[in-house]
């Protein structure tokens, strides 16, 4: 008889290890996946193109220019959401980080053309120029719904 007891081994502690790394990763690239969703489910995301041709179209609507790296901007973006979705009004989301990696000196050109100096900022676009602007700090829901409203 054979009293030897069989050894089993399921892999080498560096495979687990990689094996642990591989599975992280895709579990935090599905979380700043579903992120990148929220930003875009009430706001309609847009490009350096996408601003630069609305411009030159002489397109109207609403601008909001911010990214998610500010501060201020996540303070403002769920009220500017909030306020969109109960006043029906599409407001375009120039990101402004994404901008950057898109285009830095497009990006540059679009913040000079629309006079854009701090973020956020929600503008309202007619005939291609600036016809009016949300005073700037304000994060009030009354007064972003108001602003939507006045452009019906």
């Amino acid at each position: 008889m054979n009293s030897r007891k069989s050894k089993r081994t399921f892999g080498s502690p560096l495979l687990w290890g990689a094996g642990i790394v591989v599975i992280l990763l895709i579990v935090l690239a599905v979380i700043s996946g579903s992120e990148k969703e929220e930003e875009s489910k009430v706001l309609t995301a847009v490009t350096n193109e996408e601003v630069s041709t609305f411009l030159e179209h002489g397109e109207s609507g609403f601008l909001y220019v911010g990214r998610p790296t500010c501060p201020f901007c996540r303070e403002f973006m769920p009220v500017l959401e909030n306020a969109s979705q109960s006043t029906g009004q599409t407001v375009y989301y120039y990101n402004t980080d994404e901008g950057r990696e898109q285009d830095e000196e497009k990006l540059g050109a679009l913040l000079d053309q629309l006079k854009i100096e701090s973020v956020p900022a929600l503008l309202y676009i007619e005939n291609g120029k600036e016809a009016d602007r949300l005073t700037p700090g304000t994060i009030d829901q009354e007064a972003i719904t108001a602003f939507l409203n006045s452009k019906k």
